[in-house]
């Protein structure tokens, strides 16, 4: 499988059809003419906990990205 990296979680976020973000108390972090945006990513997403997805997705989305 794919190594786990911030990248993966990222591209599996974008990916992921059951991706819900996590609500982020006062989102004011790219002050520098970023976009006020989170990526989609696995660890901005409430079905990931303890570096795990809860509902079993994230498997199956990696393993269909590697081919």
């Amino acid at each position: 499988f794919m190594r786990r990296s911030r990248e993966t979680y990222e591209k599996v976020g974008l990916a992921c059809s059951e991706y819900k973000r996590k609500p982020f108390p006062g989102q004011v972090y790219n002050l520098g003419g970023e976009s006020n945006t989170i990526k989609p990513s696995c660890l901005s997403c409430t079905h990931f906990k303890n570096e795990h997805c809860d509902i079993d997705v994230y498997d199956k989305i990696a393993a269909r990205m590697e081919k």
